[in-house]
């Protein structure tokens, strides 16, 4: 386990945040995650349904939510959680880990959580039978979040981490996994 602390950051990154801001944070978020945005996307899909008619047979749907979700989940809560326990932080802007995380799914991917809500959302979107839904989810939602995490993380995890950022930027990709060798 590798913990980088910067002696006197100022700013996000860095700054210790208390147990009830990380615990309330990421009960929200959770709530968003599971909650509020498959509505979103079931509310979308009724939409896109009608103006593309396309279904594709409900094996696939069935064949993909079960490997997506489970898959997105484990991404997106194995990150929060070493987020938790490494960084002592969120993946939230305003309550930002206090190290630099590199272990847990933050070996493979810089952007672990995006890469589980991408996979949950386009498993849910499959699940309730919209092919186009997850499709496009599976698109919009990386883009999207690229646009986010370029202004809101790249940044301050360079003024805060320093050398020690740019290397691990250098070598962990964005979003699709690099696995072992």
């Amino acid at each position: 386990m590798q913990k980088d602390s910067p002696p006197e950051a100022t700013g996000a990154p860095g700054e210790p945040v208390p147990i009830r801001t990380r615990l309330l944070v990421n009960v929200v978020g959770a709530f968003i995650f599971l909650g509020i945005m498959p509505s979103l996307f079931w509310l979308l899909t009724g939409w896109v349904d009608d103006f593309i008619p396309f279904r594709f047979p409900e094996w696939i749907g069935i064949t993909l939510s079960a490997i997506s979700i489970p898959l997105g989940c484990l991404f997106f809560w194995s990150a929060a959680y070493v987020m938790w326990r490494d960084g002592e932080g969120t993946p939230a802007p305003f309550a930002p880990p206090r190290n630099l995380v590199v272990t847990g799914p933050y070996r493979y991917t810089r952007s672990p959580i995006l890469l589980g809500e991408t996979l949950y959302f386009f498993g849910f979107c499959t699940l309730i039978d919209s092919m186009i839904t997850g499709l496009i989810v599976l698109f919009l939602v990386p883009g999207i979040g690229r646009l986010i995490y370029m202004r809101a993380e790249d940044g301050p995890l360079e003024r805060a981490f320093g050398d020690k950022f740019l290397e691990y930027r250098s070598r962990v990709p964005w979003l699709i996994p690099k696995l072992p060798r």
